[in-house]
């Protein structure tokens, strides 16, 4: 590669991962060869190791003077390369270039004509995703060749180009491929025709450096601007650090450090909602020696909280004495949020450490050098439980998630209403105007918020409706009878209205009733519960009830039950409620649709339309399970 500074081998990732923080320039510089001329790794080469400040500012520079996209994707196939584990630190390179492949094939090696192969294959959809752009080429196929027999770090690249000199015994004057793949077929090691499927394979192989061409490493590279000078020398990036003792743990005392980083720092997924990976990489020195290094990661995931900050922890339990600790902290697409090397005096504690709520483990596990955990930030969705909200109450839901959330707090246009101290946080809160304004604000043990949510209800009015519920017996002095259940719901306008209870034509009974007596009989879903009474019928044949609510203006509403005798083919019903959803023919929901634009048909006959009004804020839970077992191993990364 023309102008690259020199390839040199290195130790794998796994090892890599070992060293001090000091390290990750090195281990930097080492990764991002392929990207680097000889002239910018020399000046990165010249930063003096303790300016790390000045070093990570260089890497910025760098990253600016690239496509926006190239510094995420390098950060992937970096974590990518070190999960595969690979001795070869040619093939962790090939993967940092062109990302993991979809297929490895192996070919043994075969006496001394064919040494082992391996054949890297990537399709079109891999990529695609790797490069940002609709791939056309292809396949693409990346040939290795292990030049000695008992060492799997000595992988070099083969092509039908250039073939690594120790790779088998040529005539000078010979193609070394052809000459290769002629003596496996008379070795009887491959047949003629995968000998020819290799030739094929190898011809089109790209090597090293024209892989970095093809995956468009070299695209959209600009200067690099400026390192920016003066400023803090000792700390770099938005984000801040707190540290404090808890308390004493086997001799010990924990130190627990809170990153605060602020919210427009981190990845979204909807402009809303946070989802983003923070590693935390740690090493703590005491007198100039190494007494550990760790690594934290939180895959972060919430609502962000009110104060713009989102706070990450790590815990360490030292020994009294004065250390230092050196803390580097970035996102998932390798952005570091804060480098800083502070002093720390740890004294000896009286108390033993709470262990903190909510982690599986306790600290026990928090103190391990490496832990990986699911950092949900406390957040609360309020949602209305009635589709048809009533003219004077609401029932509200608060749902909960991360944490600590010890309680909510239920708002009405700004005044508290309702404290709610354990789940499930539901409550029925009375609507005195028109719109209000409900709020659910999440609070800790110590009563500061924790999360919020909104909700605007707009009191609609109820349609007149009437119905029968079920039969019931009763005994009054005219002697034994049985009386219908009636469930019955007025406008909000209604002063009164008359109820009449008929069997069949004649009528039992006919009551004009206030607004007050109907609400002073609670039913549910915001009816009141009536009833009617029912003789028995005097004939033979067939009894039906039925019961008839109007209003002053003339609206009226009536229900209709089978009593007795032989039930009748048809039965004519006023009106029926029908839930419908409209859909393109794509099925997805369409939105505004009118009432003159729904037709209804029964049997093939049309009915008319009485009303059309939307459902809104229907209730909807939504649970996504993932299995996160050890059985599904690398695969549960890529979810």
């Amino acid at each position: 590669m023309a102008g690259a500074a020199p390839w040199s081998a290195a130790a794998s990732a796994q090892d890599v991962a070992q060293r001090p923080v000091s390290s990750v320039y090195e281990q930097w510089l080492q990764e991002a060869r392929f990207l680097l001329d000889a002239e910018r790794a020399a000046r990165f080469e010249a930063i003096p190791a303790s300016a790390f400040v000045a070093k990570e500012r260089f890497i910025d520079a760098f990253w600016e003077s690239r496509p926006p996209a190239q510094r995420g994707r390098f950060e992937r196939n970096r974590r990518a390369a070190a999960e595969m584990r690979l001795r070869s630190e040619l093939q962790l390179e090939v993967v940092r270039i062109a990302g993991p492949p979809r297929s490895i094939e192996d070919l043994p090696s075969c006496d001394s004509i064919l040494r082992r192969l391996q054949l890297w294959h990537w399709d079109p959809a891999l990529l695609t995703l790797q490069t940002g752009s609709p791939w056309d080429g292809g396949d693409l196929t990346v040939a290795f060749v292990q030049t000695s027999s008992f060492d799997p770090r000595s992988f070099e690249v083969l092509t039908a180009r250039s073939a690594p000199e120790q790779l088998t015994f040529v005539r000078e004057d010979a193609d070394p491929i052809e000459q290769l793949l002629a003596g496996a077929v008379r070795q009887e090691c491959i047949s003629r025709q995968r000998a020819d499927e290799l030739a094929s394979t190898l011809e089109r192989a790209p090597d090293r450096a024209e892989l970095v061409e093809l995956l468009g490493w070299r695209r959209g590279v600009g200067p690099m601007p400026a390192l920016a000078t003066g400023g803090a020398t000792d700390r770099f990036g938005a984000g801040t650090l707190r540290l404090e003792p808890t308390g004493s743990y086997f001799r010990t005392t924990i130190v627990r450090g809170e990153v605060a980083l602020p919210v427009e720092t981190l990845a979204t997924l909807d402009g809303r909602s946070l989802f983003e990976r923070i590693e935390i990489v740690g090493d703590v020195r005491r007198d100039g020696r190494l007494i550990e290094g760790f690594e934290v990661v939180h895959h972060v995931v919430g609502t962000p909280p009110r104060d713009g900050r989102v706070r990450v922890d790590f815990y360490r339990k030292l020994r009294p004495g004065e250390y230092t600790l050196a803390l580097r902290v970035r996102r998932g697409d390798g952005v570091v949020l804060l480098r800083t090397e502070p002093r720390l005096q740890v004294a000896a504690a009286s108390e033993p450490a709470p262990e903190p709520p909510g982690r599986r483990g306790g600290l026990a596990q928090l103190t391990r050098d490496r832990i990986v955990q699911l950092t949900a930030l406390p957040q609360v969705r309020l949602r209305s439980r009635v589709v048809d909200r009533v003219a004077d109450r609401v029932e509200l839901e608060a749902a909960v998630s991360g944490g600590p959330i010890a309680g909510v707090d239920l708002l009405r246009d700004g005044e508290l209403v309702q404290r709610l101290e354990r789940a499930p946080f539901v409550a029925t809160v009375a609507t005195t105007a028109d719109t209000h304004r409900f709020a659910a604000v999440a609070r800790d043990d110590q009563g500061r918020e924790q999360a919020r949510d909104e909700l605007v209800i707009q009191r609609r009015d109820r349609p007149l409706r009437v119905r029968f519920a079920a039969l019931r017996s009763a005994r009054d002095p005219g002697g034994e009878h049985r009386r219908l259940a009636v469930e019955l719901s007025l406008p909000l306008e209604a002063a009164t209205v008359r109820l009449r209870c008929y069997l069949n034509a004649l009528l039992l009974e006919e009551r004009v009733l206030p607004r007050a007596e109907v609400e002073a009989a609670g039913g549910p879903a915001g009816s009141s519960q009536l009833s009617c009474p029912i003789a028995r019928p005097p004939f033979a044949g067939l009894a039906f009830a039925r019961v008839e609510a109007s209003l002053d203006d003339g609206a009226a509403r009536e229900d209709l039950v089978i009593l007795s005798g032989q039930r009748p083919e048809e039965v004519e019903i006023l009106l029926e409620e029908v839930f419908v959803t409209a859909v393109d023919s794509a099925g997805a929901p369409v939105v505004g649709v009118q009432g003159d634009e729904i037709s209804l048909q029964v049997g093939g006959e049309p009915r008319p339309l009485e009303r059309v009004e939307p459902v809104e804020d229907l209730p909807l839970d939504v649970a996504l399970l993932l299995d996160s077992s050890s059985s599904l191993g690398r695969r549960v990364r890529a979810v």
